[in-house]
């Protein structure tokens, strides 16, 4: 038999089968692998399963065998997953590696050995004017600053994904529709297909209802013999309540990420949200990248004038630089916050998620914040739970999509007045527990709670205030209906992410191990996912393979992976670069590994900082530099801008140690023009040195302002000259400007 190439990849098909039998659905996700090359193989695979989901199932299907996965502790997992590997064994290791991505490892697939691992979870369905929006993301796509990420591998693939979905015939379906896959759908609509479609853009069915849907809930036993429940309060607010002049901020994404079509959308979503605005109102505009500007220093009266100059700002924003969102986050919600409403557009393709998750927490108030994830593979996890911190709703935009349906109900959320003091009364019920899904309530959406009682007895409401008002909106008891979900297991997962909470919101270490075990505990009891366990299991060989294994991670689809530094963008194709005209996915080449072949055609870029580097060994004299006991602020920071803007095949400028010598000599830099113009120039791209900006460097730096350095320039002769004495390091200075 004809052996193919070891980089053919094993990963070969990919299935989601599911069951929508209304607010929840069970789903399948099976992926098929087959070794068919002369090597034995270990796989890696990373891919996303909605952040809503709890994973239920880990199974593997080897030969004859049919092996399940069990949860453990994931450091036991990882051990027994090695030990095995080494015994000769095949083992089989599925972990979380954040909110909403997994990872499986498969140690040693034999030649000509296929492997199918599925994958069971539960999903609940966010319903929304009458219509379940069902999201299936397919590709875990490149992330700002991300160490889960900045691993991944993305290139053009073979393998293809099928879904078939099966939809109750109870459920009385109106209407079927995708703005992400072209679906085959039966005359029934109880079954929906798509085939054979590469994992490259996440996968979202609407399914209009017939019915309007009202106040319910669901229950069911768990294990304790306690009756588990899960209640959707419809509120229904018919007084109007006059709508109070606001100010408006938006925080627009024009990271790399967002070229194309992203950044169009946004547009075309921003000026739409503009036109709700009423006479009194305020609004200013945010664009972001690696850093953000702003529009006006302050807010500015909604009218026509200003309408014009603000689509005309909009209109002339083109994409660039990293994914910070942070940042302007801060400096929109400074001050008071209570009739302040930030709209953010972004498709949330971050890092640092729980970090601005936390800050928009805690800094809110009453303020709002809603979100508007743009891309057909958007960090759904970030987008719908900043917006949630942020007492606010998200809203997904998917090209072709009908956006001004969505801005008039995100502007029907912002004019509904916050109900206060709201609660859910029991009654007779003794209630052992409650976990409730948001903290802002709507009006016509649904309110979801979890709640366990000892005894259901009783009628349940809702509860609540609005100015001298009094709302409440009943659940009776002869209407709670029993149902074959296994609730139970929903709401553990909700439990692990409750603790999740517990473990961010303290210092405490030990309270944090405490948590981190009750996670453990209840993950192992009913074998689903969390941080900090890993589904395992194992393939005890009779005949053992003692070869070591050759490492392969599945490389990721993506049409187009584009580099861009600085205004620079260029594009990999087999491993060559080439110039792409503006940026597209927010990789930056810092953060990228090259090939030989990609780094010798960046070579070849016409770029002076290149041929400096190699006409005057610049990194040799900065070695020599860093030994000194006594350094030059000047020539460091000279050194330091110069690498800010170098491209290289290692980075070889130590930051950190350039920080610390930023703070030890914090009072010089304050007290002189010339090394703050040089620290402003570096912040552009190295972000962490504009805490040691003076407050007027840090508001140019937030209205993105050019600042030139005052230093004169070296002419092309002096340079030479130089270069002819051999005088390169008592010239250190003249060489790195001229370089800069």
């Amino acid at each position: 038999m004809e052996r193919l190439d070891c980089k053919e990849l094993a990963l070969k098909k990919v299935n989601i089968t599911g069951d929508i039998i209304g607010k929840f659905g069970t789903f399948s996700f099976e992926q098929t692998f087959v070794n068919n090359t002369n090597k034995i193989l270990e796989v890696g695979y990373t891919f996303p399963i909605v952040e809503t989901a709890t994973v239920t199932g880990f199974e593997v299907f080897v030969g004859d065998k049919h092996l399940k996965g069990v949860c453990k502790e994931t450091k036991k997992a990882k051990k027994e997953y090695a030990e095995n590997i080494v015994k000769g064994n095949s083992a089989y290791l599925l972990e979380e590696e954040s909110d909403n991505i997994f990872a499986i490892n498969i140690g040693k697939i034999d030649r000509d050995e296929e492997v199918k691992i599925v994958i069971t979870y539960i999903d609940k369905f966010e319903i929304v004017d009458n219509q379940i929006n069902l999201l299936i993301p397919t590709l875990v796509k490149q992330r700002y600053n991300s160490e889960v990420t900045g691993k991944l591998q993305y290139g053009k693939t073979e393998y293809t994904v099928d879904f078939l979905l099966n939809i109750s015939d109870t459920l009385n379906v109106e209407s079927i529709y995708s703005p992400s896959h072209t679906i085959q759908v039966n005359s029934q609509y109880t079954k929906v297909k798509v085939g054979n479609e590469l994992l490259s853009k996440d996968f979202k069915l609407y399914i209009k209802l017939k019915n309007e849907l009202n106040s319910s809930a669901l229950t069911c036993k768990s294990k304790d013999n306690k009756d588990l429940l899960y209640l959707s309060f419809m509120p229904e607010i018919e007084d109007v309540y006059e709508d109070n002049e606001k100010e408006y901020i938006f925080i627009v994404d024009i990271s790399g990420s967002m070229t194309g079509e992203n950044l169009e959308e946004t547009k075309r979503a921003v000026i739409e949200c503009l036109k709700q605005l009423d006479e009194g109102d305020k609004f200013n505009i945010i664009p972001f990248e690696s850093h953000y500007s702003v529009m006006s220093e302050e807010s500015l009266e909604f009218n026509d004038k200003n309408l014009k100059k603000a689509v005309k700002y909009i209109n002339n924003l083109e994409t660039l630089g990293g994914t910070e969102i942070l940042e302007p986050i801060k400096y929109a919600l400074q001050g008071d916050n209570e009739d302040k409403v930030v709209l953010l557009f972004t498709d949330g393709q971050v890092g640092n998620e729980d970090e601005i998750i936390r800050y928009v927490d805690n800094k809110i108030g009453r303020g709002r914040l809603f979100a508007f994830g743009i891309d057909t593979g958007v960090n759904a996890y970030f987008i719908k739970a900043l917006a949630n911190a942020g007492n606010g709703k998200a809203e997904l935009i998917f090209p072709n999509e009908r956006i001004d349906e969505k801005v008039i109900r995100t502007f029907a959320r912002i004019q509904t007045p916050l109900l206060e003091n709201f609660d859910i009364n029991y009654g007779k019920n003794k209630l052992v527990d409650e976990i409730r899904e948001g903290k802002t309530l709507f009006n016509y959406e649904f309110y979801n709670a979890f709640a366990v009682v000892d005894g259901l007895n009783d009628d349940i409401k809702l509860q609540g205030s609005i100015l001298d008002n009094e709302y409440s909106w009943t659940i009776n008891r002869k209407d709670i209906k029993e149902t074959d979900i296994d609730l139970e297991l929903i709401y553990a997962k909700l439990r692990i992410d409750r603790l999740n909470e517990y473990i961010k919101n303290t210092d405490d270490e030990e309270k944090q191990d405490v948590y981190k075990d009750m996670i453990i505990e209840i993950s192992e009891k009913y074998n689903i996912n969390s941080e900090y366990t890993s589904f395992i299991t194992i393939n005890e060989r009779e005949n053992k393979i003692l070869e070591i294994p050759e490492y392969q991670e599945t490389v990721l689809e993506l049409e187009h992976s584009h580099v861009h530094y600085g205004n620079v963008c260029f594009e990999e194709i087999d491993g060559i670069m080439f110039d792409a005209g503006s940026p597209e996915d927010g990789i930056m080449i810092e953060d990228l590994e090259l090939s030989e072949n990609a780094y010798n055609s960046l070579k070849k870029m016409p770029i002076d900082l290149y041929e400096l580097l190699s006409e005057f060994d610049i990194g040799s004299y900065y070695v020599k530099f860093l030994e000194k006991n006594e350094k030059s602020i000047l020539t460091y920071l000279l050194f330091a801008l110069y690498y800010s803007t170098a491209i290289y095949e290692k980075e070889i400028f130590d930051w950190d140690k350039f920080y610390k010598f930023l703070s030890e000599k914090s009072d010089e830099l304050e007290e002189s023009e010339l090394y703050q113009q040089i620290l402003y120039n570096i912040c552009i791209v190295k972000e962490e040195v504009y805490d040691f900006l003076t407050l007027e460097y840090k508001m140019a730096r937030a209205e993105d302002k050019e600042i030139e350095i005052d230093l004169p320039a070296g002419s092309e002769e002096e340079i030479n000259e130089i270069k002819k004495n051999g005088t390169v390091e008592e010239n250190i200075d003249k060489i790195l400007w001229y370089g800069c």
